[in-house]
């Protein structure tokens, strides 16, 4: 947090110091920067936001690859004694093709 207070202090001000500039020197140059800012700081928050959510969902995914093989690993004197050795691999293939398909086709 401290990071992100810094780095949008420092960048805030970068800003209200290029706009005095270049206000002083071209007032209608300075609108259009501020203008630019405005719609850059919009499409920056829009694409974090889905980025977040996207992220999120790879992330639970990821999670239940890890279970899955987890299970696997600490069940495999039962998964061997039993000889569910293509049952298991099959999960584990399903869960993986999960997480696959979350990483290249984000949002859906």
């Amino acid at each position: 947090m401290d990071w992100f207070l810094f780095q949008f202090f420092m960048n805030s001000l970068a800003v209200v110091i290029s706009f005095a500039i270049f206000y002083r020197q071209q007032r209608e140059f300075a609108f259009y920067f501020l203008i630019w800012v405005c719609l850059f700081i919009t499409w920056n928050i829009a694409y974090s936001l889905w980025k977040l959510r996207v992220d999120q969902a790879v992330a639970e995914a990821d999670s239940k690859v890890g279970g899955v093989y987890s299970d696997a690993i600490s069940n495999i004197f039962i998964v061997k004694s039993f000889a569910m050795e293509t049952h298991e691999q099959a999960r584990i293939n399903k869960a993986s093709d999960f997480v696959y398909r979350k990483k290249k086709k984000p949002g859906h």
